[in-house]
Protein backbone atom coordinates (compact mmCIF):
# COMPACT_ATOMS: atom_id res chain seq x y z
CA UNK A 1 0.00 0.00 0.00
CA UNK A 2 1.58 3.48 -0.92
CA UNK A 3 1.84 5.95 1.63
CA UNK A 4 -1.17 8.77 1.85
CA UNK A 5 0.90 11.47 0.40
CA UNK A 6 2.10 9.20 -2.96
CA UNK A 7 -1.60 7.93 -3.28
CA UNK A 8 -2.53 11.40 -3.27
CA UNK A 9 0.38 12.79 -6.08
CA UNK A 10 -1.05 9.58 -8.16
CA UNK A 11 -4.91 10.34 -7.73
CA UNK A 12 -4.01 13.95 -8.51
CA UNK A 13 -2.54 12.91 -11.76
CA UNK A 14 -3.85 9.53 -12.86
CA UNK A 15 -7.01 9.50 -11.41
CA UNK A 16 -7.98 13.62 -12.01
CA UNK A 17 -10.63 12.14 -13.96
CA UNK A 18 -12.57 11.46 -11.19
CA UNK A 19 -13.27 14.77 -10.31
CA UNK A 20 -12.54 16.66 -12.89
CA UNK A 21 -14.68 15.03 -15.74
CA UNK A 22 -19.00 14.78 -15.65
CA UNK A 23 -19.99 11.31 -15.42
CA UNK A 24 -22.85 9.38 -16.86
CA UNK A 25 -25.04 7.67 -14.05
CA UNK A 26 -25.78 4.10 -15.26
CA UNK A 27 -24.81 5.26 -18.84
CA UNK A 28 -26.55 7.64 -20.69
CA UNK A 29 -30.42 6.48 -20.74
CA UNK A 30 -34.08 7.44 -20.27
CA UNK A 31 -35.17 4.13 -19.50
CA UNK A 32 -37.97 4.46 -22.72
CA UNK A 33 -35.32 3.76 -25.87
CA UNK A 34 -32.22 3.49 -23.88
CA UNK A 35 -32.44 1.68 -20.61
CA UNK A 36 -29.69 2.07 -17.96
CA UNK A 37 -27.13 0.01 -17.12
CA UNK A 38 -27.41 -1.45 -20.67
CA UNK A 39 -24.61 -1.56 -23.21
CA UNK A 40 -26.53 0.51 -25.36
CA UNK A 41 -26.47 2.97 -22.75
CA UNK A 42 -22.56 2.90 -22.04
CA UNK A 43 -22.64 3.41 -26.04
CA UNK A 44 -24.04 6.54 -25.65
CA UNK A 45 -21.94 7.72 -23.36
CA UNK A 46 -18.95 6.39 -24.85
CA UNK A 47 -19.83 8.68 -28.16
CA UNK A 48 -19.57 11.39 -25.90
CA UNK A 49 -16.21 10.32 -24.53
CA UNK A 50 -17.63 10.77 -21.19
CA UNK A 51 -16.57 8.26 -18.18
CA UNK A 52 -19.41 5.84 -16.56
CA UNK A 53 -20.67 5.00 -13.17
CA UNK A 54 -22.64 1.23 -13.21
CA UNK A 55 -23.52 -1.21 -10.98
CA UNK A 56 -22.86 -4.69 -10.40
CA UNK A 57 -24.54 -7.35 -8.16
CA UNK A 58 -24.93 -11.13 -8.13
CA UNK A 59 -27.05 -13.40 -10.03
CA UNK A 60 -28.63 -16.73 -7.80
CA UNK A 61 -25.87 -18.81 -9.83
CA UNK A 62 -23.38 -16.30 -9.66
CA UNK A 63 -22.92 -14.16 -12.83
CA UNK A 64 -21.38 -10.32 -12.17
CA UNK A 65 -24.53 -8.31 -13.72
CA UNK A 66 -24.77 -4.79 -14.39
CA UNK A 67 -27.91 -4.00 -12.39
CA UNK A 68 -28.76 -1.23 -9.94
CA UNK A 69 -31.62 -2.69 -7.98
CA UNK A 70 -31.63 -5.83 -5.32
CA UNK A 71 -35.25 -6.37 -6.16
CA UNK A 72 -36.54 -7.32 -9.86
CA UNK A 73 -39.76 -4.84 -8.98
CA UNK A 74 -38.86 -1.84 -10.35
CA UNK A 75 -37.75 -2.71 -13.70
CA UNK A 76 -39.35 -6.34 -13.84
CA UNK A 77 -42.39 -6.09 -12.31
CA UNK A 78 -41.41 -9.15 -10.42
CA UNK A 79 -41.68 -10.13 -6.58
CA UNK A 80 -38.10 -11.59 -6.42
CA UNK A 81 -34.50 -10.31 -5.91
CA UNK A 82 -31.59 -10.50 -8.73
CA UNK A 83 -30.28 -13.20 -6.52
CA UNK A 84 -32.74 -15.69 -6.68
CA UNK A 85 -33.03 -15.38 -10.76
CA UNK A 86 -30.24 -17.12 -12.77
CA UNK A 87 -29.00 -14.95 -15.34
CA UNK A 88 -30.83 -16.87 -18.56
CA UNK A 89 -33.64 -16.29 -16.92
CA UNK A 90 -33.16 -13.29 -15.52
CA UNK A 91 -33.01 -11.85 -19.48
CA UNK A 92 -35.82 -13.36 -20.69
CA UNK A 93 -38.24 -11.24 -18.16
CA UNK A 94 -38.41 -8.47 -20.77
CA UNK A 95 -37.91 -8.70 -24.86
CA UNK A 96 -36.60 -4.67 -24.46
CA UNK A 97 -34.20 -4.76 -21.28
CA UNK A 98 -30.78 -7.18 -21.46
CA UNK A 99 -29.03 -6.98 -18.38
CA UNK A 100 -25.30 -7.33 -19.67
CA UNK A 101 -22.46 -8.95 -17.89
CA UNK A 102 -19.67 -6.93 -16.31
CA UNK A 103 -17.40 -8.84 -18.40
CA UNK A 104 -18.89 -8.48 -21.87
CA UNK A 105 -19.01 -4.63 -20.72
CA UNK A 106 -15.52 -4.66 -20.17
CA UNK A 107 -14.86 -6.09 -23.74
CA UNK A 108 -16.81 -3.10 -25.54
CA UNK A 109 -15.57 -0.77 -23.49
CA UNK A 110 -12.00 -1.63 -23.69
CA UNK A 111 -10.21 1.17 -22.06
CA UNK A 112 -12.15 3.94 -24.54
CA UNK A 113 -13.41 5.49 -21.44
CA UNK A 114 -12.97 5.62 -17.24
CA UNK A 115 -15.27 3.53 -15.17
CA UNK A 116 -16.45 4.36 -11.55
CA UNK A 117 -17.83 0.63 -11.21
CA UNK A 118 -20.57 0.54 -7.78
CA UNK A 119 -20.28 -2.76 -5.96
CA UNK A 120 -24.06 -3.13 -4.44
CA UNK A 121 -24.11 -4.52 -1.00
CA UNK A 122 -26.08 -7.55 0.03
CA UNK A 123 -25.89 -10.12 2.37
CA UNK A 124 -22.57 -10.56 3.82
CA UNK A 125 -21.98 -13.92 2.17
CA UNK A 126 -22.91 -12.59 -1.12
CA UNK A 127 -20.72 -9.25 -0.60
CA UNK A 128 -17.89 -11.44 -0.11
CA UNK A 129 -18.42 -13.85 -3.25
CA UNK A 130 -19.46 -10.59 -5.24
CA UNK A 131 -16.12 -8.76 -4.45
CA UNK A 132 -13.89 -11.81 -5.28
CA UNK A 133 -15.88 -12.43 -8.65
CA UNK A 134 -15.58 -8.42 -9.50
CA UNK A 135 -11.82 -8.90 -8.46
CA UNK A 136 -10.95 -12.03 -10.70
CA UNK A 137 -12.54 -9.90 -13.59
CA UNK A 138 -11.14 -6.23 -13.03
CA UNK A 139 -7.67 -7.67 -12.45
CA UNK A 140 -6.57 -8.41 -15.82
CA UNK A 141 -8.61 -5.02 -17.43
CA UNK A 142 -6.10 -2.49 -18.48
CA UNK A 143 -8.37 0.53 -18.21
CA UNK A 144 -8.89 2.94 -16.29
CA UNK A 145 -11.51 2.25 -13.26
CA UNK A 146 -12.00 3.08 -9.72
CA UNK A 147 -14.60 1.27 -7.45
CA UNK A 148 -17.15 2.51 -5.14
CA UNK A 149 -19.23 1.69 -2.93
CA UNK A 150 -21.61 2.35 0.19
CA UNK A 151 -20.71 -0.39 2.13
CA UNK A 152 -17.25 0.48 4.12
CA UNK A 153 -16.72 -3.21 4.27
CA UNK A 154 -17.21 -4.02 0.68
CA UNK A 155 -14.44 -1.37 0.32
CA UNK A 156 -12.17 -2.70 2.84
CA UNK A 157 -12.39 -6.77 1.42
CA UNK A 158 -11.56 -5.53 -2.00
CA UNK A 159 -8.23 -3.32 -0.93
CA UNK A 160 -7.61 -6.62 0.53
CA UNK A 161 -7.22 -8.45 -2.98
CA UNK A 162 -5.91 -5.48 -4.82
CA UNK A 163 -3.59 -2.78 -2.28
CA UNK A 164 -3.25 -0.29 -5.20
CA UNK A 165 -6.62 0.06 -6.02
CA UNK A 166 -8.32 3.20 -6.08
CA UNK A 167 -12.07 3.42 -3.93
CA UNK A 168 -14.71 5.77 -3.10
CA UNK A 169 -17.17 5.63 -0.44
CA UNK A 170 -20.56 6.51 -1.48
CA UNK A 171 -23.01 8.33 1.25
CA UNK A 172 -26.65 9.84 1.50
CA UNK A 173 -28.42 11.25 4.41
CA UNK A 174 -31.14 8.81 3.01
CA UNK A 175 -29.56 5.53 3.66
CA UNK A 176 -32.08 2.51 4.77
CA UNK A 177 -31.35 1.04 8.55
CA UNK A 178 -30.34 2.51 11.49
CA UNK A 179 -26.81 1.57 11.58
CA UNK A 180 -26.22 2.71 7.92
CA UNK A 181 -27.48 5.74 8.37
CA UNK A 182 -25.36 6.33 12.02
CA UNK A 183 -22.41 5.60 10.78
CA UNK A 184 -22.91 7.35 6.97
CA UNK A 185 -23.82 11.07 9.40
CA UNK A 186 -21.59 10.91 11.80
CA UNK A 187 -18.60 9.70 8.53
CA UNK A 188 -17.14 7.03 11.11
CA UNK A 189 -16.92 4.94 7.87
CA UNK A 190 -14.28 7.15 6.67
CA UNK A 191 -11.17 5.98 8.77
CA UNK A 192 -12.08 2.22 8.19
CA UNK A 193 -12.91 2.54 4.41
CA UNK A 194 -10.14 4.88 3.96
CA UNK A 195 -11.32 5.82 0.30
CA UNK A 196 -9.62 7.95 -1.94
CA UNK A 197 -12.64 10.29 -2.59
CA UNK A 198 -16.34 10.60 -1.44
CA UNK A 199 -18.96 10.36 -3.63
CA UNK A 200 -22.24 11.91 -1.88
CA UNK A 201 -26.00 12.25 -2.83
CA UNK A 202 -26.00 15.91 -4.00
CA UNK A 203 -29.73 16.00 -2.46
CA UNK A 204 -29.25 15.02 0.70
CA UNK A 205 -26.13 15.22 2.64
CA UNK A 206 -24.75 17.53 5.02
CA UNK A 207 -22.88 20.85 3.77
CA UNK A 208 -20.89 21.61 6.81
CA UNK A 209 -19.34 17.94 7.66
CA UNK A 210 -18.93 17.37 3.50
CA UNK A 211 -16.91 20.73 3.85
CA UNK A 212 -14.90 18.97 7.14
CA UNK A 213 -13.63 16.39 4.40
CA UNK A 214 -13.02 18.54 1.42
CA UNK A 215 -10.42 20.41 4.60
CA UNK A 216 -8.83 16.82 4.82
CA UNK A 217 -8.26 16.80 1.00
CA UNK A 218 -10.93 14.62 -0.07
CA UNK A 219 -12.40 15.22 -3.38
CA UNK A 220 -16.54 14.93 -3.25
CA UNK A 221 -18.04 13.67 -6.25
CA UNK A 222 -22.25 14.32 -6.27
CA UNK A 223 -24.94 12.06 -7.59
CA UNK A 224 -26.82 12.18 -8.97
CA UNK A 225 -27.56 15.69 -10.64
CA UNK A 226 -30.57 16.24 -12.75
CA UNK A 227 -30.14 19.80 -13.81
CA UNK A 228 -26.96 21.33 -15.43
CA UNK A 229 -28.15 24.72 -14.20
CA UNK A 230 -27.53 23.29 -10.14
CA UNK A 231 -24.27 22.89 -10.98
CA UNK A 232 -23.03 26.58 -10.17
CA UNK A 233 -24.93 26.44 -6.75
CA UNK A 234 -23.18 22.85 -5.55
CA UNK A 235 -20.42 23.81 -6.83
CA UNK A 236 -19.31 25.37 -3.34
CA UNK A 237 -19.53 21.74 -1.58
CA UNK A 238 -18.78 19.41 -4.76
CA UNK A 239 -16.25 18.85 -6.89
CA UNK A 240 -17.86 17.27 -9.78
CA UNK A 241 -20.80 15.00 -10.56
CA UNK A 242 -22.33 11.77 -12.07
CA UNK A 243 -25.07 13.21 -13.73
CA UNK A 244 -28.78 11.92 -14.98
CA UNK A 245 -31.62 12.93 -17.31
CA UNK A 246 -29.82 15.78 -19.51
CA UNK A 247 -26.74 15.29 -21.90
CA UNK A 248 -22.80 16.59 -20.67
CA UNK A 249 -21.90 17.98 -23.74
CA UNK A 250 -24.81 19.76 -24.31
CA UNK A 251 -24.02 23.65 -24.18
Amino acid sequence: MKKKEDRLKVFEVDYKWVYSKNMYHRGKFDNVKVHENTIEAYRAAMEEKCPIELDVRLTGDGEVVCLHDRSLKRLFNRERDISDISYKRLNKLRDDLNVPLLKDVLKEIDGKIELMIEIKSSTYSQNKALVKKVYEILKDYNGKYVVVSFNPNILRRYKRLDKGVFTGRIGSKNSNGFIEKLVINNFLWVGYSKPDFISFDVYNYDEEKLTKLKEKGYKIVGWPLKSKEERKALSKVFDNYIVEGFSIKEK
